[in-house]
This record gives C-alpha cells, structure tokens and sequence, in this order.
C-alpha cells in the first residue's frame, strides 16, 4: 500500500511542479495565486495544502529537484571511477539534462522568477566539487584549493549558461567536446590588441 501511495505522491508533485513552470511562461511569479495552481493541475485546494504552505515552498522544492537531477547527470558517467584523466571525462549527460530541461532553466533565469539560480548553480556544483580530488603536480603549491575549485565551477556554469542563454544554440556533443578541450588549454601568454 505504501508504493502506491509513494507513487501518488510524487505525481501529484510532478503535476504541481509541471504546472507552475507553465503558468511561470505566462507570468512572473508574483502574479501567480495558489487558486490558479490547483485550478490549472485540477486539483482541491487542500491537496495543494498537503504538501505545501505556500507557493514559495512548491518553487523551492521544483528548484531543488532539478539541481539534483543536474549533480546526478554529472556524476552518471564517473559514478563507478576512482581515478581518471580530465580527456577521459563524458559532460554529455550534464549538457542532455540542461537541454531535456531548457524550459525550466529558460524561465529561472529570467527576471519574473524571485530565485537567484545562478547563485544556486554554483553553490550546489561547488558543494559536489568537494567531493572531487583535482591533482595539481607539486610545484603548483602555491594556488589556493578553494579558490581554483571555485574558479573551476564558476567557469562550467557560466559556459552552461552562456549556452542556455544562446537558445541552445550547439549540440550536446559539442558543448562537452569544447568543455574538455577549453580546461585543458593551457594558456601561458597573452596578446593584447590595440
């Protein structure tokens, strides 16, 4: 009785979640009420009230399932490794996961959504890079762990953004080839154009 009502549950919070990132295309979040909510997923309004306070609590949830859908594509082809090379490093289900979910992001990181998801990209990458060891031979000593990991992230999630931003504008496969190929360059000189 207890998976029927487990896989109840999360589709009704599959249909809340689907019907806030729709009613989130026609309006900025504000506007939206909690009678149009349960009106658009035809639900009762105590359902809503079940498992929610307030809308707030419903666009939280939406965004924390999502970003740990994200940590678990980038993580789905190493899950097994211990040790591996950066060449030898597949993004390709990462950049799948921001394309399966272009409406989500498109619309989070647009202005008629009170979240910072930019911020909430980095924090949350940032917390699983600490789970990651990046070698830095010996005579590197001198760079900062913490400052080369937050470097690191906020180069990924704002290449991922500039992407999403550019209507997803190259494939998958090419995005995880440039990704590899962009943090192994390594570029040791500079010309300065006039």
């Amino acid at each position: 009785m207890k998976n029927v009502s487990d896989k109840r549950m999360r589709r009704t919070k599959t249909l809340f979640h689907e019907t806030l990132l729709a009613l989130l295309q026609e309006k900025e979040f504000s506007s939206i009420s909690i009678s149009e909510i349960v009106r658009k997923a035809d639900v009762n309004r105590s359902t809503f009230y079940f498992h929610y306070e307030k809308k707030e609590d419903l666009l939280e949830e939406l965004v924390q399932t999502t970003l740990e859908k994200m940590i678990i594509a980038f993580r789905k082809p190493h899950i097994s490794y211990q040790e591996m090379y950066i060449t030898e490093i597949s993004t390709i289900p990462l950049f799948e996961h921001f394309l399966e979910n272009k409406v989500f992001y498109k619309t989070m990181l647009s202005n008629s959504v009170p979240i910072h998801l930019q911020d909430r990209m980095i924090e949350v990458m940032e917390n699983h890079y600490q789970l990651i060891d990046f070698y830095i031979p010996q005579q590197r000593d001198d760079i900062d762990y913490q400052l080369f990991i937050s470097y690191r992230v906020h180069g990924l999630i704002g290449f991922i953004i500039n992407w999403i931003k550019n209507g997803f504008h190259y494939s998958v496969e090419f995005m995880s080839e440039q990704l590899v190929k962009i943090v192994t360059t390594n570029t040791q000189k500079l010309y300065i154009k006039n």
